[in-house]
């Protein structure tokens, strides 16, 4: 079975309509549609965040740990001095200072970058999302070389959205991000109000 082509609301003909996708990929204009750059999808999302924290926070973790167990050794060893004397407290003690210090502060550091992480994480996944449905609305937006206009056939977009007016080729990837909002993020479509 054929599928019909959709008219364009512009011309109300269908021989000259042809998906954005052809026109895109029609790199040289054997088609006639506009420029493909015009009609190009949404720009992709960037790498995804970094998983891993860096390896001088890793090391001063390591580090931290080597000393205070070092430290711990050598009063294991030593004893504990009389708690009346505070200056051999203060030398048995001291050296779990340094160890102390590095571990709070690259622990710290450790926490704030998984922090970060999941942060960016979430933010990723949020654009990818947007990526995903503004290509789905992309895909589903016709091209009429006659008007060289797109627009979007009724209920391609979602069954109770109607047929988009003819939207000029400039301004095709704002629409197609404004669609992608308004269909896909489930917000109502206004009605008009019967006058009269």
């Amino acid at each position: 079975m054929i599928e019909k082509q959709a008219a364009c609301p512009g011309c109300d003909r269908s021989d000259e309509v042809m998906t954005v996708r052809a026109a895109y990929e029609d790199r040289a204009g054997a088609l006639g549609g506009p420029p493909w750059q015009q009609v190009a999808p949404p720009p992709a999302p960037g790498p995804p965040p970094r998983t891993q924290p860096g390896g001088g926070v890793l090391a001063g973790l390591v580090i931290g740990a080597l000393l205070a167990f070092i430290a711990l050794m050598s009063i294991a060893e030593n004893g504990l001095p009389a708690f009346g004397n505070a200056y051999q407290l203060g030398h048995a003690f001291g050296r779990l200072v340094l160890p102390v210090v590095l571990l709070g502060i690259f622990g710290a550091r450790y926490a704030v970058g998984k922090n970060r992480y999941r942060e960016q994480s979430a933010a990723f996944q949020a654009v990818t999302e947007r990526f995903r449905q503004r290509t789905a609305v992309w895909e589903a937006a016709q091209l009429c070389r006659r008007c060289r206009s797109a627009f979007f056939a009724d209920g391609v977009l979602r069954a109770d959205f109607p047929a988009s007016p003819p939207i000029a080729v400039e301004q095709f990837p704002l629409m197609v991000a404004t669609m992608a909002e308004r269909v896909l993020h489930g917000t109502a479509v206004r009605q008009p109000v019967p006058t009269g």
